[in-house]
């Protein structure tokens, strides 16, 4: 069980950084007025923001993860729930997920999939167990 989770875990990192560098399929139309700030702005910028600061925050949980650090289990909780934000914030006002090739779509798939058997599986009796081994 254990080797599965680690499995997990790194299956996600590699087929979300995988998915981050392919090309578009096609070129994305859309302009953000920033000369006269809108909500469309705003949306786009708390997107953007939280694309990055959740990008930063799920690898530091990996990490932790991959370590059975106690306070990588909250991290990834929170991490996941900043991704789905600043998701739901792009897809909702930029065409960019229209704009993904068809192999980055299925490689975001593979991580999101690995990403929450990663999360089941910590609650598991044998990976919790090593979750509270003080180190």
């Amino acid at each position: 069980m254990i080797a599965s989770f680690r499995f997990v875990l790194v299956l996600a990192l590699i087929a979300a950084a995988v998915a981050l560098c392919l090309p578009f399929a096609e070129a994305v139309p859309f302009r953000v007025p920033v000369d006269r700030p809108t909500l469309l702005t705003g949306l786009v910028l708390l997107g953007g923001l939280g694309s990055v600061v959740s990008g930063v925050l799920v690898a530091v949980s990996t990490f932790g993860l991959l370590r059975f650090r106690g306070w990588a289990r909250a991290l990834a909780w929170w991490a996941t729930a900043l991704v789905a934000v600043s998701a739901s914030a792009m897809a909702a006002v930029t065409p960019i997920y229209g704009a993904l090739s068809s192999s980055a779509r299925v490689l975001f798939l593979v991580a999101v999939a690995a990403w929450f058997a990663a999360l089941a599986l910590m609650y598991t009796r044998p990976v919790r167990a090593r979750f509270l081994v003080r180190r």
